[in-house]
């Protein structure tokens, strides 16, 4: 279990990420973005290559500190049940989009690619998406409590960090970050191998020409390969998404 202290799940960051304060973002319509409000949104997204691009989610949260008074905060609570109110249900909420709303059948089970990471953007009206340079420690707490939900001792850290990188004129989003899965490349290129040196042997056992039996194993292992390839060429194109600076 992750307790408080120096390898606990606190909020990773002391101050809100930032790249430069003087930047052109910086000195836009202040009132861009309400940032008194004591709910604060975060835009979860996953770029992808073909018809999908960007696909985008939200989480809405809650601190309870931030509303004058506790019946306020149990009325917006039941107003908006999507509403997340702790470090907990904030990853469960993340890993739902993910894996209920953001993927489909196709990636969730056959896709070579799956995700292996999170990593932070930050935006404003006028400016593209940018990765947020954050520590490799940072991104991989983030990753753990995001695997991991329920080790998280912590109660509304995660939330109030969400809330800190709130800013007037840009926002934040937590981006998905899908790549190869080693695993899945490993068993999809062994499956037909397999399946070809069995039928080999089988139909060998049996009584059949030992010729005829390994080129049918050897088209088997043929078409094997081509559907492999096939899948890697699809998985590749779907997780194309577009570069970010970074």
């Amino acid at each position: 279990m992750l307790t408080p202290g120096s390898a606990n799940l606190a909020s990773p960051i002391g101050q809100p990420p930032t790249r430069n304060p003087d930047t052109l973002a910086e000195r836009i319509d202040s009132s861009a973005y309400d940032i008194q409000r004591p709910t604060c949104s975060l835009n979860i997204v996953c770029y992808r290559g073909g018809t999908k691009g960007c696909v985008l989610r939200q989480i809405q949260t809650a601190l309870k500190s931030r509303f004058p008074d506790d019946m306020s905060f149990e009325k917006t609570r039941t107003r908006n049940s999507q509403l997340v109110t702790n470090d907990e249900e904030f990853f469960q909420e993340l890993r739902r989009l993910y894996w209920s709303e953001m993927s489909g059948f196709w990636r969730r089970h056959l896709s070579l690619k799956t995700l292996t990471g999170l990593r932070l953007l930050t935006y404003s009206p006028s400016r593209r998406p940018t990765v947020v340079p954050l520590d490799d420690f940072v991104l991989q707490e983030i990753y753990y409590a995001y695997k991991h939900p329920k080790s998280i001792t912590t109660d509304d850290d995660w939330i109030q960090w969400v809330f800190r990188l709130r800013r007037r004129n840009k926002r934040h989003a937590l981006e998905f970050v899908e790549g190869w899965n080693s695993t899945r490349v490993i068993i999809a290129a062994a499956v037909p191998w397999m399946i070809s040196c069995l039928v080999g042997i089988i139909w060998t056992a049996i009584g059949g020409d030992a010729q005829t039996a390994f080129t049918v194993a050897g088209f088997i292992l043929t078409s094997g390969t081509v559907i492999l390839a096939l899948l890697a060429v699809i998985s590749g194109i779907e997780s194309s998404g577009r570069s970010l600076a970074s």
